[in-house]
């Protein structure tokens, strides 16, 4: 068996994490999408003209920012603080009537605290805006996505990143509405199950011939998904998935991973505490470039998660800061206690570097 860390999910991530009996209702009132990326493209559709600017954090992917403005929607960057949370001052100098507000829980950091404060604020600028409209973004916090859980208008949640689905974004809303889809195409969901599948074979074989192949897969859907304008729903076998995956026990095991290399690398971790199970587990080191050529020749792999967007350079200086020296580590439930120790060991000397 060849042993490699991070990048996409193969097919067998979900063996685990199955739940034995019943159904999963957590999403039962969700809209169900191919990705978060339609998700939010559907929303976009829905909210121009009527919306024609949307405030979006600095630290963000390309993902985020392209469904507004494929449709007409423009973006302002909002600088954050170094917790991660919205510098409000920032937005009270610039929201308008009919605004759209952007944010989302990096890695779950934001204390019970900081999540009231926005509340309060988002609350009081709904009574002095005529039509604010926010979208919470909660892929990077499993724990707390679910409905009861949200005060914004929208909440997505992109199941992608969270367990092996070849394609799966979903969308909550406040109020009752109908997701308009177009005609479903199965183009994109196709190749990632390939590109899934070929993952799985080469890390049972360490076919290098397999390597290649899911990567350009992997590649070709992402690319295809970025270039069209389509919103497309979830297919039928993921929308079955879903509701078999225990997502509870998924968090579990991303929070004790997480908590190894806390335990490891807390002088360099972005997190101050691990509150919950991350996406990636983030530290700092001193030359991310190397760092990561460092790691990939020891099987880890730590993508730069938000490169940041040209027109967001000189926003935020915490934003470049983390955006040019963080490494994203990988501490899904795919690795066992062990691998996360040696995956430690490796970040140890990555970041001095």
């Amino acid at each position: 068996m060849h042993i490699e860390f991070g990048s996409d999910i193969d097919t067998q991530a979900n063996k685990n994490v199955r739940k034995k009996t019943g159904e999963n209702h957590l999403w039962e009132e969700a809209c169900l999408f191919r990705s978060g990326r339609d998700a939010l493209r559907m929303l976009a559709k829905k909210l121009y003209p009527a919306h024609t600017r949307a405030f979006i954090p600095a630290l963000s992917c390309v993902s985020m920012v392209s469904p507004f403005r494929q449709n007409g929607i423009g973006v302002v960057y909002y600088p954050l603080k170094r917790d991660f949370t919205a510098d409000y001052g920032f937005l009270d100098g610039r929201l308008r009537d009919g605004d759209i507000v952007v944010y989302m829980d990096y890695f779950g950091i934001p204390t019970a605290r900081a999540h009231e404060e926005r509340r309060h604020y988002f609350s009081r600028k709904k009574k002095q805006l005529d039509g604010l409209v926010t979208i919470d973004d909660r892929t990077h916090s499993l724990r707390r996505a679910a409905k009861a859980n949200f005060s914004a208008d929208y909440m997505l949640f992109s199941v992608r990143k969270w367990a092996s689905f070849p394609d799966g974004g979903l969308l909550l809303s406040r109020e009752p509405f109908a997701a308009a889809c177009d005609p479903y195409d199965s183009t994109y969901r196709d190749l990632k199950k390939r590109a899934m599948d070929l993952k799985s074979e080469y890390l049972q074989t360490g076919n290098a011939q397999a390597k290649r192949e899911f990567i350009r897969l992997f590649q070709q859907a992402e690319q295809g998904l970025s270039a069209e304008n389509r919103v497309i729903g979830m297919s039928e076998p993921s929308a079955q998935l879903l509701k078999t995956i225990d997502f509870a026990k998924v968090e579990t095991q991303r929070r004790q991973n997480a908590g190894v290399l806390f335990r490891m690398l807390y002088e360099y971790s972005l997190l101050p505490e691990v509150l919950e199970g991350p996406l990636f587990f983030p530290v700092m080191a001193e030359h991310q470039k190397a760092a990561q050529q460092y790691l990939a020749k020891n099987g880890i792999y730590c993508p730069v998660i938000w490169p940041l967007q040209g027109d967001a350079r000189g926003v935020c200086g915490v934003c470049e800061d983390i955006a040019g020296r963080m490494l994203a580590v990988p501490c899904d439930q795919r690795y066992s206690i062990q691998e996360m120790e040696y995956i430690g060991e490796k970040i140890l000397t990555a970041v001095r570097l």
